[in-house]
């Protein structure tokens, strides 16, 4: 199922040469790979209507989101935190990192805002993970014409940084619990996401809460035909989303197990399946978590009555379809092959000599992350254009 991150990587960083004009280290990703110059801006979204049901006292939910989105125009490029302050060192902790390694990580963005008129797409991460952990990979689909909001789910995302400094720790995962505990939970949990889905769509149907998220764009996002995809849970959110939300008018689940009542209503809408090696709905191993992801993709593929496809992206893990590759890349962090294998795949424990022959069937990180950037935008040139004809 993916869902805990039960793992821990002791690694060594190899210092960029690359400094600021205050001697920090940076290490820089590539600009994105499409025809347009992106943005970032982050916001806080408060929904006065609802509870969250994690929090330990009565409060409104709030999430954090990313909007990523094209400019019209060429724009010098500025580097952008890859992530803040906290929010790095936190993530440095989680993983046995250096310290100051996420912080040393910057991407190039468009250095003003003139958006483009574009679809609008939807991102929900995997358990445990910010939603930061992908925006290199956003970036990259957004260069090639996509608004896309990545939205983090507080007590499900190991954090959840917010403006004013604040932030909640993700309590959602229990490595001990049975595994119908975890089902259990997890169905929450999409439930929950399924929520924020909808509330954050309304909200970017309001013109000045836009005009606060994406500066000089002066109107509401057009809501009414968008296109959602995630990552683990979030591919499992992206599905049960589906099965009442009429603006989503396709979806893609990368590598995610499913869950609840999406495995028995019908889906007229165009619909991508999406796994790392052996992950697919023909999965005859013995690993009692595949064989429960493929059951369950075979029982939705029954379901959907619209367009449908499946695809293996071969020399892969888990977590490939996250920024991971490119972040030990760009840190040079000296993983071995059982340290490598283990980040990539979520937690799994392999001999030395296994882990290497593992490591030596992947893809390389720039190879993986053009792989699933070329997929996932004619996935959704095909949903969104389509529906513009």
């Amino acid at each position: 199922m993916h869902l805990p991150r039960n793992f821990q990587v002791i690694a060594l960083l190899i210092l960029c040469p690359c400094l600021d004009s205050a001697g920090q280290t940076l290490n820089v990703f590539p600009k994105p790979s499409g025809p347009f110059d992106v943005v970032i801006n982050t916001m806080e979204f408060i929904d006065t209507s609802r509870l969250d049901p994690y929090a330990p006292s009565p409060m409104p939910r709030a999430i954090m989101v990313s909007a990523i989105y094209p400019l019209q125009y060429r724009a010098p490029s500025c580097r952008y935190p890859y992530m803040p302050p906290l929010t790095a060192a936190c993530e440095d902790r989680a993983y046995g990192f250096p310290r100051g390694s996420y912080e040393s990580l910057f991407l190039q963005v468009g250095c003003r805002s003139n958006p483009l008129a574009t679809p609008v797409v939807l991102f929900s991460p995997a358990q445990g993970n910010t939603r930061l952990d992908y925006s290199l990979l956003i970036s990259n689909i957004a260069s090639y014409g996509f608004t896309v909001i990545m939205m983090d789910h507080p007590y499900d995302a190991d954090i959840v940084e917010f403006p004013d400094g604040s932030y909640i720790k993700g309590i959602l995962v229990n490595e001990s619990a049975p595994l119908a505990q975890l089902v259990a939970e997890a169905i929450v949990a999409i439930d929950v996401r399924v929520e924020d889905t909808a509330f954050v769509l309304n909200q970017l149907s309001n013109a000045t809460v836009v005009d606060q998220l994406i500066p000089g764009k002066d109107c509401a996002l057009n809501t009414s035909s968008v296109a959602m995809f995630g990552h683990s849970l979030g591919g499992a959110a992206t599905a049960s989303a589906m099965v009442n939300e009429t603006r989503i008018k396709g979806g893609l689940n990368i590598d995610g197990q499913l869950f609840g009542d999406v495995l028995e209503e019908d889906l007229d809408q165009p619909f991508l399946l999406f796994g790392h090696t052996n992950n697919t709905r023909f999965y005859d191993g013995d690993d009692p978590e595949t064989q429960l992801s493929a059951a369950t993709w075979a029982q939705l593929w029954s379901v959907l009555r619209g367009w449908k496809l499946e695809l293996e992206l071969a020399g892969s893990l888990h977590y490939m379809f996250s920024d991971f590759p490119m972040q030990i890349e760009k840190l040079g962090l000296r993983l071995n092959a059982t340290e490598e294998v283990a980040l990539l795949s979520g937690g799994e424990d392999l001999d030395e000599s296994d882990a290497e022959a593992e490591v030596k069937t992947l893809l390389q990180p720039e190879r993986g992350m053009e792989v699933v950037v070329e997929y996932v935008v004619a996935f959704l040139e095909f949903v969104l254009k389509r529906e513009e004809e």
